[in-house]
């Protein structure tokens, strides 16, 4: 897995405003400045705190512009883990699981689905915020409801491996549902004229 900094740039909103300008093809400081009506400076330094974690790149120079550029097989890697984190853990995925999702950075359709689903993305929301709802999307997508076949062996692929990471993220539990469940256990089990402390130990 990859190991994020301990500030992670994609869990900011600036650095996220910055990074989406970069997808809908802004590609120098200026023109993402522009697009977001603030100078140049913060957004050299936004970029500069992307390419630190390698999702983003120097592209080609233009005159005095400097552009940049995804490192989409870096920034795809990065988004597969904080998407399947958003439930509990990736370790609740077999590794062998974990490794077909993880091949999917390689696929040109599941780039361009990314590309598609963040560039769109409002002010307020975060890189992080948009790849932990990203299963969510899954799981309400009636597109992968049956199977489909696609001449193209590539896209065949790519959709088979979608549609098995929504049946494996329907079988998973957040952080938040286990609690409710381990709580639901205990309150069921609990004895009739049982008393319990704050920390769900019984009174003495």
């Amino acid at each position: 897995m990859t190991k994020m900094p301990a500030f992670d740039p994609l869990g900011n909103t600036r650095t996220s405003q910055v990074f989406f300008q970069i997808l809908s093809g802004k590609k120098n400081p200026k023109a993402i400045a522009d697009a977001l009506g603030i100078q140049s400076p913060p957004v050299i330094q936004q970029l500069r705190r992307l390419q630190k974690i390698e999702v983003a790149k120097l592209g080609e120079k233009e005159g005095k512009l400097q552009h940049y550029e995804v490192d989409f097989e870096k920034f795809l890697l990065i988004f597969i883990e904080l998407a399947v984190q958003k439930k509990t853990h990736p370790s609740n995925f077999h590794p062998a699981d974990m490794r077909e999702l993880e091949s999917l950075k390689n696929s040109r359709y599941f780039k361009i689905l990314i590309v598609n689903y963040l560039k769109n993305q409002g002010l307020t929301a975060t890189v992080e915020d948009s790849a932990r709802e990203f299963e969510n999307c899954l799981l309400h997508s009636r597109m992968l409801d049956g199977k489909r076949e696609f001449d193209d062996s590539e896209k065949q692929e790519f959709f088979d491996k979608i549609r098995k990471w929504r049946k494996m993220a329907q079988g998973k539990l957040t952080y938040a549902e286990l609690s409710f469940q381990h709580a639901l256990t205990s309150a069921l089990s609990a004895r009739t004229g049982e008393e319990f402390n704050l920390n769900g130990q019984e009174k003495r």
